[in-house]
């Protein structure tokens, strides 16, 4: 796939649906989080991972 697919082909989710993610996938989303290179090597990004409703609400 070429760059130019991959912008052609994205698209924006406007609605969610209001059920939960299981821990696998989170995980896995997670790891590969992880490995993904960052400018110069810097690895400046945070995550968090919200699973409280209220916590979630509050954004």
């Amino acid at each position: 796939m070429t760059f130019c697919d991959l912008v052609q082909q994205r698209y924006s989710v406007r609605s969610f649906k209001d059920q939960r993610v299981e821990q696998e996938k989170i995980d896995y989303i997670l790891r590969c989080a992880q490995a993904a290179p960052t400018a110069t090597n810097a690895q400046p990004q945070r995550i968090l991972v919200l699973d409280d409703p209220e916590k979630l609400a509050s954004l």
